[in-house]
């Protein structure tokens, strides 16, 4: 868990700090199957910023914008 978050302080900050992809961002659902083992799913919500521009008539390009 501690490098998942720590993973997520540097490239998806604002599921930490913004209000309002906190609540939804990251999700942990536990699962007790004895008393030795547990499963353990993770969902998180991560974004990505891209810029998308026409470049010909029927064509687009992408690239990956600064945080």
């Amino acid at each position: 868990m501690v490098a998942l978050l720590a993973w997520l302080k540097v490239h998806q900050l604002d599921l930490m700090t913004n209000e309002k992809t906190r609540k939804h961002g990251i999700a942990f659902k536990f699962e007790f199957n004895n008393r030795e083992t547990v499963d353990i799913s993770i969902k998180l919500n991560l974004t990505e910023r891209i810029a998308v521009k026409p470049a010909r008539p029927v064509a687009w390009t992408s690239s990956i914008l600064p945080r």
